[in-house]
């Protein structure tokens, strides 16, 4: 399982590819569909690197600050669909560096923690 390997990498690319499909009209999104989606899948992938690693708060709360963002971007500052794709791409970008260097993967996913856990 690739994703297995370093969950919180591996999400942002996913999360980073569907904001250039976004940004390039591939999936044909409003402006607010598109930032409800990226929002959403931001929120979901955030839920699967918390399960997948060993920092569930931190990886919950990055996730939810990106879908923040994600709706703000989206519902506040009402930008067209470029320029949300292009805001979230950044953001992507820079919150899962922080990410990647906060967790580590974990040999199965889990919400409960042990110090036997951690993935070689």
């Amino acid at each position: 399982m690739i994703f297995g390997r370093d969950p919180a990498f591996w999400t942002g690319v996913v999360k980073a590819l569907l904001a250039l499909l976004v940004s390039f009209g591939v999936l044909g999104l409003t402006p607010e569909v598109a930032g409800s989606v990226l929002a959403a899948a931001s929120a979901v992938l955030a839920f699967y690197v918390a399960w997948r690693t060993n920092e569930n708060a931190f990886a919950l709360g990055i996730g939810a600050a990106e879908a923040l963002i994600a709706l703000g971007v989206t519902f506040g500052l009402h930008w067209n669909t470029d320029q949300i794709a292009a805001i979230m791409g950044l953001v992507t970008i820079a919150l899962g560096v922080i990410t990647r260097t906060q967790v580590s993967p974990l040999a199965r996913g889990t919400f409960k923690r042990s110090e036997y856990e951690l993935a070689a």
